[in-house]
This record gives structure tokens, C-alpha cells and sequence, in this order.
């Protein structure tokens, strides 16, 4: 390569490496980054438990898990719910697995088969 074709491929890969840069969500988003103890947070949104967060010992630390928690994190309803469906399994198994086997029973709980078992019930008084 001549000079200038090396410093033509320079200054494309610089644009590249700018543009790159300028695309990550915590440079689009705008997050707030702030020292939390001994790490710094880098946070959009309200608060911890509905935003979505990344701790680093710098702030580019926190920054880039951001961009990872921003790209892979699932919503914070999601989280809630997968953490509930742990806990049901961890603390009641036999009870959860019960409910499956009566769901695959008798089907869904809007089925005919349940409407029938529920007036059986009102009627008999229970």
C-alpha cells in the first residue's frame, strides 16, 4: 500500500470505530453513571427494580456491562416472574407438580369439564 491508501484505510477504520461507538445504547440512551459504594452504576430508568443497570469498578466498566445487561437482559417483569415461577418450584414443588398433572387432566380452567366441577360445587354447597 502507498501512503495515502494507508491513511485513506486509517481514517475509514476510524469512522468505523466512531460510528460503532456513537450506536452503543449507553451513549444513545443517555444513562446516568454514578459512584454506588465501591463501584460505579450506570442506570436508566427510575431505580434498580424496573431500569436497567450495570456496576463496574470505572465507569467504562460500568458502561460496557450496560451495553451487555441492555442487549441480553430480560424486562423487569419477566425477571419477576421467572423469580416467582423459581420460588413455587423450590418451595412447593409437590403442589406445582399436582397442578400440572391436573391441568394435563382436565385441560385448561376455562374448559367445559371445570365449569361443570365448579356448579357441582356451588350446588352441593362446598
Amino acid at each position: 500500500m502507498t501512503d495515502i491508501s494507508n491513511d485513506a484505510y486509517l481514517a475509514r477504520m476510524a469512522i468505523v470505530e466512531a460510528c460503532a461507538f456513537v450506536a452503543a445504547p449507553h451513549v444513545r440512551m443517555r444513562p446516568r453513571v454514578f459512584p454506588d459504594g465501591n463501584k460505579w452504576c450506570c442506570l436508566y430508568g427510575d431505580d434498580l427494580m424496573v431500569g436497567i443497570v450495570g456496576f463496574g469498578d470505572t465507569p467504562e466498566e460500568a458502561c460496557a456491562a450496560f451495553d451487555k445487561a441492555w442487549a441480553h437482559e430480560r424486562t423487569p417483569a419477566a425477571r419477576v416472574s421467572a423469580n416467582v415461577t423459581a420460588r413455587l418450584n423450590e418451595a412447593a414443588p409437590d403442589l406445582y407438580a399436582s397442578l400440572k398433572e391436573i391441568v394435563a387432566e382436565w385441560g385448561c380452567p376455562n374448559t367445559p369439564k371445570w365449569h361443570r366441577a365448579r356448579a357441582a360445587l356451588a350446588k352441593a354447597g362446598a
